[in-house]
């Protein structure tokens, strides 16, 4: 059972050295993607054909077989060449790997008939997607830290299993150097408390989760220390209606039985909280655009500007709760419009260069998730029309609560 890209290998690797590759569990560059549930190889096939990859999955069913699935644009930093294999023993996936030069990005291990079948994503492993890379198997549960972390390495896929009345480890490692080195923590005995206060002890977030046994439980976890915005949910309803992606602005990038009928979900920020809304007047010195930057998420800050203003003019930013459209021309401002009823204002000084500067702190307050927020810029333009102003487009910001 094989899936894999039709276009030619050379031409992907081509594409991928001209830009810095990325792991996707360790990059927040937006990219278009796809959540996929109980995914028949077929569907995976239909998005690759619209120029979609693999990016993690889980094993939803073995019969027929499906997989639980995130799929990114393969585009830009997330740009690589990819091979999906299944029902693999280590000699087959071994002999994979060598043969298209390709690395492990993702192992599942699962058992036909009490015999050992893996299936794997896997990268080619050159351009900017290579990496020092290896395969670990049978690793004993307690010598996990020594012996990856005594190479040099560190854990990006574990995939546990119990042999001879032992607990085993497959292992996924890159050399933890360069812009892949990153401080790292194990733990391949522990429950979903104890994995939640190892999280806050190191500041750390959840790279890799795998339940091992639900009597007693048991868990394993790979943590890492960085700083992308991420957000774990624990005991997830992984049901029909799933949509903690969607509803929060972040794609799937850890997902995990946690016991039976719940998951554990790590998502990674993937979403531009800013949306341009109709369209500024021109002043003395142009057309002013108005934007954000920021994740706009509580308790972060965002920043507002507006631009090819009067230099150090006065500009007031006017907030509101959504969107409208009054035409202005009637009160002296003709072509400029009001797009949003304010509820509250803020004045400042746009700077030499006509750049106008605001920052909003955003309150650690889980009321605030989907809140939406309207903005538009009003600043003195003598002369420009008999009111004197002039108008930028408006920003509808979306609030989240991560």
């Amino acid at each position: 059972m094989n899936l894999f890209k039709t276009l030619s290998l050379t031409v992907l690797a081509a594409f991928a050295s001209a830009v810095p590759a990325q792991i996707d569990r360790e990059s927040e560059a937006l990219v278009p993607y796809q959540h996929l549930r109980h995914a028949a190889l077929t569907d995976i096939q239909a998005l690759s054909a619209q120029g979609y990859r693999l990016s993690n999955f889980e094993i939803s069913s073995q019969t027929p077989f499906e997989l639980n699935c995130s799929m990114l644009r393969n585009q830009g930093v997330y740009q690589a060449g990819w091979y999906f294999f299944a029902d693999k023993s280590r000699a087959e996936l071994l002999a994979l790997c060598n043969n298209h030069n390709a690395r492990i990005v993702d192992l599942e291990r699962y058992e036909v008939n009490g015999v050992e079948k893996l299936a794997a994503l896997l990268f080619v492993n050159s351009g900017q997607q290579q990496k020092n890379w290896a395969w670990h198997t049978a690793i004993p549960q307690g010598s996990l830290w020594n012996t990856i972390n005594g190479l040099g390495k560190r854990i990006i896929d574990l995939e546990p299993y119990y042999e001879n009345g032992a607990w085993y480890y497959h292992v996924i490692s890159i050399a933890n150097q360069g812009a892949d080195e990153k401080d790292w923590w194990v733990y391949t005995n522990t429950t979903v408390a104890g994995v939640q206060g190892y999280m806050a002890q190191h500041n750390a977030r959840l790279y890799d989760f795998e339940m091992k046994s639900l009597i007693p439980y048991s868990c394993a976890c790979v943590l890492v220390e960085d700083d992308l915005t991420d957000l774990t949910s624990w005991g997830e309803f992984y049901g029909s209606g799933f949509n903690l992606d969607d509803e929060r602005g972040g794609r799937v990038a850890v997902l995990a039985t946690q016991n039976i009928g719940s998951h554990v979900v790590t998502l990674i920020n993937n979403r531009n909280p800013f949306i341009t809304h109709g369209l500024g007047c021109v002043g003395t010195h142009g057309l002013s655009i108005h934007r954000g930057a920021g994740t706009a998420m509580t308790g972060t800050q965002i920043t507002y500007t507006a631009d090819h203003l009067w230099p150090w003019t006065i500009a007031i930013q006017f907030y509101g709760t959504s969107t409208t459209w009054v035409p202005l021309a009637g009160i002296g401002a003709p072509g400029c419009s009001a797009y949003l009823v304010p509820f509250t204002s803020t004045a400042f000084a746009a700077n030499g260069n006509g750049i106008a500067t605001t920052h909003v702190n955003v309150p650690n307050n889980p009321a605030l998730q989907g809140v939406v927020l309207t903005s538009q810029v009003a600043a003195l333009d003598p002369g420009l029309n008999q009111l004197g102003l002039q108008f930028s487009d408006a920003l509808v910001t979306t609030l989240r609560h991560w």
